[in-house]
């Protein structure tokens, strides 16, 4: 991969995402039932005004607020070839606050990140992103992040196009 292609991936990642309205609802609202809500995407957004959704990995030092944050990055590269990316591995970090890591969809109990993995894995399932080409999913493992957050990571390396 060309290095100069790392940040309009994650860009384009970030974009996919924001245009799957359930996965924006679950991770904009607090509360149960967020499959009724109408989150705009933009808010939750990097740079948005509830910005829930970043470019980079989670500060383990934050605790102001209750809510589910969305980071995709990398968390590290190899090069070949004098500067050239190898098979890059992208993470997708689910950190949910544990006061509404479970919420009630209509009646049922559902783990919010969870429920937050199965919306990433369906937004890119047989999809060829364009300029980026396909995502396949390789790994999720459970993180404990600090007192009052924990989290699901999810690792994706590309089939670039």
């Amino acid at each position: 991969m060309n290095f100069d292609r790392l940040s309009s991936n994650i860009i384009t990642i970030i974009g996919e995402v924001l245009k799957n309205q359930s996965l924006v609802n679950c991770i904009g609202w607090n509360g149960d039932n967020p499959f009724t809500q109408k989150i705009n995407p933009s808010e939750i957004a990097p740079k948005g005004k509830g910005e829930r959704v970043f470019p980079y990995p989670f500060d383990v030092t934050f605790k102001e607020d209750v809510r589910t944050q969305l980071h995709i990055y990398y968390p590290n590269l190899t090069f070949e070839n004098n500067g050239h990316v190898g098979r890059a591995i992208i993470f997708f970090d689910i950190v949910v606050h544990k006061d509404i890591w479970l919420f009630m969809d209509n009646e049922k109990k559902v783990i919010r990140p969870y429920e937050i993995a199965k919306l990433i894995l369906d937004s890119f399932k047989d999809k060829n992103v364009e300029g980026l080409g396909e995502i396949h999913f390789v790994s999720a493992d459970h993180t404990v992040v600090n007192e009052q957050f924990e989290g699901f990571r999810i690792a994706a390396t590309t089939t670039e196009f």
